[in-house]
Order: structure tokens, then C-alpha cells, then sequence
């Protein structure tokens, strides 16, 4: 009853304040997707090749945003500017239109993700940036951590560097600055961005087979001490891994024709091993090399502690399962069309090598927990 003098005038504020409030959420929606968009479709070129329909439509969104937002700041009365006539009307059916081109963008990069699976881990700003600046792999060297597991940058063709782009590539470094060579110089021109990235996946695993294959025939117990610094710390701990298992197996089969003390043997060529490298990081050595000699002796102490369990436990057949329980690598010359190929095994499950390039990033101790996870 107190209302009804001024009735007319509550409603009449009413609904001019209901359409602020209206105008003022479609407004804010809209301009965090402009602005979202606005460097994509304004600022791309490749993108605007790629959805030509969708940058005109976007090219008429920025207009009529622009306009609106022009005529806006010369009105300083808000009420007013959120009750021109058809303002609510003309925000939503321009979202509408921006809501087009965002799907439109989705779509685009959908099909990106799907030729690159990885891109799918990038966060949508840094694969617009890579897709952007694609055609010049120079440009997106600070992307590749987002796309590989320690692959920093590569090192291209100083000529090629020179002119401000690059192609052709003949090595990688990690995060920590180790350099390994590729066998084969990289060639990523004329690709697309999702196709030479996936191509360079397929390089950098070929490289670290073909150097792996090529460890695994220049190491012998008596050259590790020089031959561990001819090569990368990844293709290191796989090699050592692997001659490891092969030496534990032969010990086995030794022990098995009547060679009493052949895995009590193994164990103490796994102690001066590990003697030898505690000399040699006392020493003086790189901070990369000293690295790689700590993640050796990482790997080398656990290796010793499985043999010295199974010798304590006196096991006497590599198909005990205190054996078959360990992360055991070991190459088989027939897989891969003859060429060989690295397989890991564990219990009775087996798997190839990744040969994804990890770089020399140390690793942590490997306790009983750790074999038990690898089982799981």
C-alpha cells in the first residue's frame, strides 16, 4: 500500500535496471571471448587462411563491437547506455555469432590434435602460437618442452640460422644443455607443423636406437670407463641396463652347469664397478658428466643389491621369480624386420623401448617401493 504513489516510477526502474543487469553478464560474456579471438582471427594470417568464413565473420563482429563500444564512451550514463533501443538484442546475436567462430576454432584445432596427439597436452594459447608460427621451426623451439619429454631445442644449419629461418636440423639439446647428434640431418620443410613435429618424434627415436645399437657393441666392462663418456646418459643407463641382465642371465646359466660361485662373481664385478665410478666423481668432470656418473652409480647400486639378495637367498634359475621380478632390458636381433630392437621385461609382461629422449636429468634412488611399482 505505501507503493502506490510512486508505483509506476519503482517498475519503470524496474526494468531499466533488469536490462542493465541483462546487458552489463552478455556484455562481459562477449568481451572475454573478443578479446579471446580477437588476436587469432586479427593477428593470425595462418588462421585466416585456414577459416576464411570464419575471419569475415569475425571481421564483422570486430566492427560492430568496435562501433558499439565508440558510441558507449561518448554516453558517461550507464542506465542509458544499457537501455538503447535493441542494445541486449544486438550483444546477444553478435555472442551468437562469436560463439560460431569459437566452434569453428575448436574444429580447426581438433583436427590438428588428431594429426599431432600430443598437442592435445598444449594449452589452447600455445597451440594457436605454434600453429601461428608453424611454417618456421626457429620460432617454436620454446614450445618443443610442451610437446616432448626433455627435448629443448635443435641445432640447425648455421646458414639457415643465419636468414632468420631454419629447417634442416643435425642435432637436439635437452633441458640441461646435453647435445646428442642426430645420425641423419632433419629436414622439416615443406610440412606442415603437426606433420614435422610428428616426423621429428620418429627422428629422435631412430637416432637413439641407432645409437644404442651402436653402444650396445662397443661396451665391455673393461672400456666402460671411457666409453660412458662417448655417449648420451639415457643411451648409457639403457646399454648398462641391458648388459647387465645379459651378465646376470649367463651367471644363471653358469651356475646352473655347476659353476658355484658364478652369480657371487657377478656381484663382485658389479662392487668394483661401482668402486670405479666413486673414483672417478671425486674427480674432475663437467657438471653434465658428473651427472650422468651419479645416475649411473644410481642405477649400479640397485644393481648390485638385487645380485647380492639373490646370493644371499642362494637362487639358482633365472625363471625364480626373485629374478623375473626386476625391470630387465635386453635387445632381440629379430624383432624390427631383422634390424633388432630393445624390449623391457618385468614379471611375464614385455614391452619395447620407447626410445622417447628423457635427456640427463638424474634420477631418484631406486628402493624395493620403486620394484613394486615397476611389477604394478
Amino acid at each position: 500500500k505505501y507503493i502506490k504513489v510512486f508505483e509506476e516510477q519503482v517498475n519503470m526502474w524496474l526494468c531499466k535496471l533488469g536490462t542493465v543487469e541483462a546487458v552489463c553478464t552478455v556484455w562481459q560474456s562477449f568481451q572475454e571471448k573478443w578479446m579471446q579471438l580477437e588476436s587469432i582471427f586479427i593477428g593470425s594470417e595462418d588462421i585466416r587462411a585456414q577459416l576464411p568464413e570464419d575471419s569475415k565473420r569475425f571481421d564483422l563482429i570486430d566492427e560492430d563491437w568496435r562501433s558499439l563500444m565508440s558510441e558507449s564512451c561518448s554516453i558517461p550514463n550507464a542506465v542509458q547506455v544499457c537501455n538503447r533501443e535493441g542494445q541486449l538484442e544486438k550483444l546477444e546475436k553478435m555472442e551468437e555469432m562469436l560463439d560460431l567462430c569459437q566452434k569453428a576454432l575448436d574444429e580447426y584445432l581438433g583436427t590438428k590434435r588428431t594429426a599431432f596427439p600430443r598437442f592435445y597436452f598444449v594449452a589452447p594459447a600455445d597451440l594457436l602460437d605454434i600453429l601461428s608460427k608453424g611454417s618456421n621451426p626457429l620460432d617454436i623451439q620454446h614450445h618443443f618442452s610442451k610437446c616432448f619429454d626433455n627435448l629443448e631445442k635443435l641445432e640447425f644449419d648455421a646458414d639457415e640460422v643465419s636468414t632468420g629461418k631454419a629447417y634442416k636440423a643435425h642435432g637436439m639439446y635437452s633441458g640441461e644443455k646435453e647435445y646428442v647428434p642426430f645420425v641423419e640431418v632433419f629436414d622439416a620443410s615443406g610440412q606442415a607443423v603437426e606433420n614435422y613435429l610428428q616426423a621429428l618424434v620418429d627422428h629422435q627415436c631412430k637416432t637413439l636406437k641407432d645409437i644404442l645399437q651402436e653402444a650396445l657393441t662397443s661396451y665391455t666392462n673393461e672400456n666402460r670407463h671411457k666409453w660412458q663418456f662417448n655417449h648420451c646418459c639415457q643411451i648409457v643407463l639403457v646399454t648398462t641396463m641391458i648388459w647387465w641382465a645379459t651378465d646376470v642371465t649367463q651367471a644363471f646359466n653358469a651356475l646352473e652347469d655347476g659353476m658355484e660361485t658364478a652369480l657371487k662373481d657377478q656381484w663382485t664385478v658389479q662392487v668394483d664397478a661401482l668402486k670405479n665410478l666413486s673414483v672417478l666423481v671425486r674427480g674432475e668432470l663437467s657438471k653434465g658428466d658428473r651427472r650422468k656418473i651419479v645416475t649411473l652409480m644410481t642405477s649400479d647400486v640397485h644393481a648390485r643389491d638385487v645380485v647380492n639378495r639373490m646370493v644371499i637367498k642362494k637362487t639358482e634359475s633365472a625363471a625364480s621369480f626373485d629374478w623375473l621380478a626386476q625391470l630387465r632390458l635386453s635387445w632381440d636381433d629379430s624383432l624390427d624386420n631383422g634390424s633388432g630392437d630393445c624390449l623391457c621385461d618385468c614379471c611375464d609382461a614385455r614391452f619395447l623401448y620407447g626410445y622417447e629422449y628423457v635427456g640427463n636429468c638424474g634420477r631418484l634412488v631406486i628402493t624395493p617401493l620403486t620394484d613394486r611399482c615397476y611389477i604394478t
